[in-house]
Order: structure tokens, then C-alpha cells, then sequence
């Protein structure tokens, strides 16, 4: 018998409110009141997943009973699991060995009456650990059959402390089944629901594994919306929350926070009273979970929810129950392309990948397409409900796959490979714009998302052999781990492969460009990149090689304060359209890939997207709006208000420019 323990209600009903008050969804739940044989099938899952994997190499880790010692293991990397906290992203840095040695030795550590740190310390590494271990389980990237299938984008509805667990499998009654926490609002994209209250969830970054159906939310009032707690006093009210998350974009095109207020209370169904005044007393309670539209959504709702006075009815019969119809039925056409074009993507991959790899890319990129295709969409387009996207929306696509494969670190080499990627995205959104349901227009669509799909996975092998030969195989290697493209090869074949096309491209008898033909071919890279961090000429001497109107996507690293910003060489932008123009043509992630590039940082890192415009005469001005960094890291197209005091005060610094917003 397997018991299927629900995880802790974020509003529980009624029927269920008493007998889930006093669980946390991050608790593990208390061993079961039923007979012997309940609490022995418990306590046998919890041992057996250990005594298993002791013994099943490829189930995971060979977890050898050494006698307990205070002597601290053998350090790699400068990471000593005893004395340090690690954090996910150095575990994902450790080799599927190191893991193995250090997962041992915390047990036995734990076992001792003496401690070299707190015993809380050493338990937060094993999680870490056993977190990172199950991300690698061969099976981790495999959708469990059964269930009944949801395929809609969700967020995290829970903000308690802890945060929702995402598991490996449903039961929160064992603790070395966890693969990580996920914050409120984190995006998701259901996969199935499962008896039991589950869902199988898949993360942006390509975790996947299963959460309390409870916790996460899939009615959003459209696919990029955002779930904010409300807090009390003044930053509780609608036009406190509207200047939050609008206020960068208030005075863009003629409306103010009054509309955003309003898309507000569209959103969560409130209206606002009749009168001049009425805006103002628009407030939610403490506590509360409301919607928060993305800044294009609300853009789109111009001349259907006006300033002033506003009812919910009103505004659906003036068109905006419209709009949603047809989000809606994009949404489910989008959805039935990707899952039917897993039928079609392993020939796909046959004409644009080595024989050697296809077979095991073939599978990883099928299962990138169930996993990740739909959100990567829903991330690109928002609630697009015009024309059909065209390739920078596209390319927007690829990197949504890229980073749910862990390989982020590439953009900057895959090169002007960009524009074919974002063109053949493109088409498919085409494809799908057209369908209207129709299942011969639909089957279309598949096809051309598998060639997509396709030719991507071929764009990404040539540039890990780019990335080899410019950084070396062992950076490459280490860089792989924990990666869904690593984990589907294993560390050895990877190493393999990826020496033996380097050294082609060294000696020149490769048709994969080298790394300094890439750089040459680079729009990002024609012009000189501006930084803090290891510059290759002063940013003020540089500055003054643009024209005023130039425009430069910007990424900030707050761990360390370092920054870099990229000049496009798109025409649009030399002719002042800079703050449109530069977040839709991947320069925000060529300069995030840099920084990580100079500063060592994961390519999980909350860094900070930003956009710059030189208007001559040592002054600049400074935008916040990023959907390829901040709308990933943070929910939102806008910079954290409290980042960017820091950020100004960086870039003037670097420039010896004025910075104004």
C-alpha cells in the first residue's frame, strides 16, 4: 500500500482546513496512525531508498558505511562539506562522484556525539546533496505514466516558510526525496495531476519532479501573470502595488497608475468605484494572494480598461473577454502541436545531429518538448493576441530551452545562429496563430516545432565545441554538470566527444566556426562591451564612439556588483527606438552570458537585467525592463526597486557618466 500524504493547504477548504492546520508543505509528515503494516511500509521507502541506492549504481550514489570519524574528507574545489555550507549551485559544480564521497560522511557525521559545525549545517548539505543526486537519477527528466494530463503554464500559490518542496516522487514522508524549494510565484509548467492531490511539475531551469496540487495555481488571468502577497499599510494599496510592478512604464504611451490600478482590479475582480476619486480606494487586504498582469498584457488592455472608475462587467463586455478566449484557445492549440510533435522530433534530430548522439539527444529533446515547450512559449509571446511573434520572440523560445537544459553559458557562442533558431520558432508560431483547432493546420505546427527543436540541439552541440575550444575541456566539462544535456551523455562520453570536435576545430578541419570567427560575426560583440568587470578599454572612451540614442542591454551581478552591458548593432537602435528595441533581440542574455563568463557565477544567479541609452555629452539614461533576466529570476519585466540605486551608482562610476531614469 503507498500512501499518498497531501501536501499543507495554502487556503485550504473547509472539509480539509483542521485536518491540515498544524502541516508545512516542507515538513515531513508525521509517521502514519494506521496498523504495522502501514507504519512498516513507511519506514521501508524511507530505508529502502538508501539501502537501494547502496547497491544500484545507477540509481545513485554507492553510500559506503565507513566507521564515523571527526576527520574532514578529502576537498575538492575548496568545498569541505563538514565545515562549509553549500549552496545548489555549487553542488551543481561536483561530480557524481564527489557527490558520493560526501553524502556518506555527513551521515556518519550526523551519527557522532562531537561536531565540527552545527549539526543543522550538516543537514542542509546533505539536502543540498541528495537535492542535486536526484536531479541527476537517470529517470529524473522522465514523465511518470499515468495520470491525467494538465499541460497548462502554473505558478507556486504558497508563501509559507519553508517554501513548497518539489519531490522526486508523492510522499513528504521522506526527506532524501527532495529536489529543491520553490518560492511563491515561481513559474511552472503542469504536466499531470496525480491521486493524492500531486502535480508533475517542470521548473524554467529543468528541474522536474512532483508539488502539492494545492500549492500551485493554474487559473492566471493570462499565461505570464504573477501571484504578489499583499502587506500591510501603505504598500497594501492598488496604487502602491501598481507603481511596484507598472511604475517604469506609466508615462511610456499616455496612461498613468490609475489604468494600472484598474488592470488590477480587472484581474482580481474588483471594481472600482464611481467616482473621480475612486481609483484611490482600491486596496486589498493583508495577506492576500492577488494577480499582477505582465507589463505587455496590461499594455494590450489599452482603450478596453480606461483611468477612472471601472466595472468588471463593463470592461468584459468592452472586448477584454475576447482577448482571453483567444489566449485560451492559443494556449491549447500551442499545447497540442508540442506533445504531437514528439512523434516527429526524432528524425528531426537524425538530419541536424552526429550519428553518435542522436538516439540519446532524440530522447532528451522529446522530453524537453513535454517539459518545458508550452512555458518556454507562454515566456516568449505573454499574452500576445495580434500578429503571430516573429524571430526575436522565436529566439526568446530557444533560450527559454536553453536555460531548462542548463546551458545558458552558450548563447553568447551559438552566434548569428540566433536569427535561423528565432526564424524557425517563428514559423511555427505562424503555423499555430492559423490553426483556429484545425487538426491538419495543428499537425503542421508539430512539424515545424520538432524541425525547430531540431535544428537547436545542433546549434547547441556546435557551440559546446566553441566554447571547448575557447575555454578549455576541463571548464567545459565541469561546466556540463548537472546539466540535462550532461546528465543524458554522462561525463565520460561528454568529455570524449567534445575533445575530439575541438581538436577538428583547432586544426582547422571542422566546419564549426572557431571562436574568434564567432565573436567577429557577433552584432553584440562588433562594438566594445562595457563593464566593471575585466574591461577592454575605459566605458567613457568607448561611449564616445556611438551616436546619441545608442542603446546597450545591460545585466548586473548583486553578489558582486560587477555589471555588463552589450551596444546592439541594430539600425532601430542608432535611430533612438533603443528602449523597444534592445530587450527583443537577445542582448540581455549575450550580456548575462558574459558576466557569468567574467565574474564565475551559476547560471542559476539572480542577476539583474537593465537597459542603457547614451544621449551624448556624458549623460545616460537607464530603463529596467528585461524579460530574458528579470522576468525569469524575479516574475517580473522590471529591475527589483532595490537593486537599482546600486546599479546607477556602478554604471557612474565605470562611466563617469550621469545616470538618470
Amino acid at each position: 500500500m503507498v500512501l499518498h500524504v497531501p501536501e499543507h493547504r495554502t487556503e485550504p477548504d473547509p472539509a480539509r482546513r483542521r485536518a491540515s492546520a498544524a502541516r508545512s508543505p516542507e515538513r515531513p509528515e508525521p509517521s502514519p496512525r494506521g496498523g504495522p503494516q502501514q507504519r512498516l511500509s513507511l519506514l521501508q521507502r524511507t530505508a529502502g531508498n538508501r539501502a537501494v541506492q547502496g547497491l544500484v549504481g545507477t540509481s545513485g550514489p554507492t553510500v559506503q558505511r565507513d566507521p564515523p570519524t571527526a576527520q574532514s574528507p578529502v576537498v575538492t574545489g575548496g568545498v569541505d562539506p563538514l565545515t562549509q555550507s553549500i549552496t545548489a549551485a555549487q553542488a551543481r559544480t561536483l561530480s557524481d562522484s564527489e557527490i558520493a564521497r560526501f553524502m556518506p560522511q555527513l551521515e556518519a557525521f550526523l551519527a557522532m556525539p562531537a561536531s565540527l559545525m552545527t549539526a543543522g549545517g550538516a543537514r542542509h548539505n546533505l539536502q543540498v546533496l541528495w537535492g542535486e543526486h536526484n536531479r541527476r537519477r537517470p529517470d529524473a527528466g522522465q514523465v511518470p505514466d499515468g495520470g491525467d494530463v494538465v499541460r497548462k503554464p502554473g505558478v507556486v500559490s504558497w508563501s509559507g516558510d519553508p517554501e513548497l518542496r518539489l519531490r522526486t516522487h508523492p510522499d513528504t514522508g521522506d526527506e532524501t526525496n527532495i529536489i529543491r524549494t520553490m518560492p511563491l510565484s515561481t513559474r511552472l509548467q503542469v504536466l499531470k495531476r496525480f491521486p493524492g492531490d500531486w502535480y508533475f511539475v517542470s521548473t524554467s531551469d529543468g528541474d522536474t519532479g512532483y508539488a502539492g496540487s494545492q500549492y500551485v495555481r493554474t487559473d492566471m488571468p493570462e499565461p505570464a501573470a504573477r501571484l504578489h502577497l499583499v502587506e500591510d499599510g501603505i504598500p497594501g494599496t492598488a496604487i502602491a502595488i501598481a507603481e511596484r510592478y507598472y511604475g517604469d512604464k506609466s508615462d511610456n504611451w499616455g496612461q498613468d497608475l490609475r489604468f494600472y490600478v484598474n488592470v488590477l482590479a480587472w484581474a482580481n475582480k474588483v471594481d472600482v468605484p464611481d467616482t473621480t476619486a475612486g481609483w484611490k480606494s482600491v486596496r486589498f487586504q493583508a495577506g492576500q494572494k492577488i494577480w499582477v498582469p505582465s507589463q505587455p498584457f496590461a499594455i494590450s488592455l489599452k482603450g478596453v480598461v480606461n483611468s477612472g472608475s471601472y466595472s468588471y462587467n463593463v470592461a468584459d463586455a468592452l472586448g477584454v473577454a475576447d482577448v482571453i478566449e483567444r489566449i485560451g484557445e492559443l494556449l491549447e492549440d500551442f499545447g497540442r502541436a508540442i506533445d504531437k510533435s514528439g512523434q516527429y522530433i526524432p528524425e528531426s534530430v537524425a538530419r541536424h545531429v552526429d550519428e553518435m548522439l542522436r538516439e540519446v539527444l532524440a530522447g532528451l529533446a522529446k522530453m524537453m518538448a513535454v517539459a518545458a515547450g508550452v512555458l518556454a512559449v507562454t515566456t516568449a509571446i505573454g499574452a500576445a493576441v495580434g500578429n503571430a511573434p516573429g524571430a526575436a520572440a522565436g529566439f526568446e523560445v530557444g533560450l527559454a530551452l536553453l536555460e531548462w537544459l542548463g546551458l545558458g553559458m552558450l548563447v553568447v557562442w551559438i552566434g548569428q545562429s540566433v536569427v535561423e533558431i528565432g526564424s524557425s520558432f517563428a514559423k511555427f508560431f505562424s503555423k499555430v496563430w492559423d490553426a483556429r483547432g484545425d487538426n491538419e493546420k495543428i499537425d503542421k505546427a508539430a512539424k515545424q516545432f520538432a524541425e525547430a527543436v531540431g535544428l537547436l540541439m545542433a546549434k547547441i552541440l556546435e557551440a559546446l565545441i566553441i566554447y571547448v575550444t575557447a575555454k578549455g575541456l576541463p571548464k567545459a566539462t565541469k561546466a556540463m554538470r548537472g546539466t540535462r544535456l550532461g546528465a543524458a551523455l554522462g561525463e565520460t562520453k561528454t568529455a570524449q566527444w567534445l575533445a575530439e570536435r575541438g581538436a577538428n576545430v583547432s586544426a582547422g578541419t571542422s566546419k564549426v566556426k572557431g571562436p574568434g570567427a564567432v565573436i567577429r560575426g557577433l552584432k553584440h560583440s562588433e562594438v566594445t562591451t562595457l563593464t566593471n568587470a575585466g574591461a577592454e578599454m575605459p566605458a567613457g572612451e568607448a561611449l564616445a564612439k556611438y551616436k546619441p540614442g545608442s542603446g546597450f542591454s545591460g545585466a548586473y551581478d548583486p553578489a558582486t556588483g560587477s555589471w555588463v552591458a552589450v551596444a546592439s548593432g541594430d539600425a532601430a537602435l542608432v535611430s533612438g527606438d533603443a528602449i523597444a528595441t534592445v530587450p527583443q533581440y537577445g542582448g540581455h542574455a549575450a550580456a548575462e552570458s558574459s558576466l557569468m563568463g567574467r565574474t564565475g557565477s551559476a547560471s542559476n544567479a539572480k542577476n539583474v537585467g537593465f537597459v542603457l541609452i547614451w544621449e551624448g555629452n556624458g549623460k545616460l539614461t537607464i530603463r529596467w525592463n528585461s524579460a530574458t533576466i528579470n522576468a525569469r529570476n524575479f516574475g517580473n519585466r522590471a529591475a527589483p526597486v532595490e537593486s537599482r540605486p546600486a546599479i546607477i551608482e556602478a554604471v557612474e562610476k565605470t562611466t563617469g557618466c550621469k545616470v538618470s531614469e
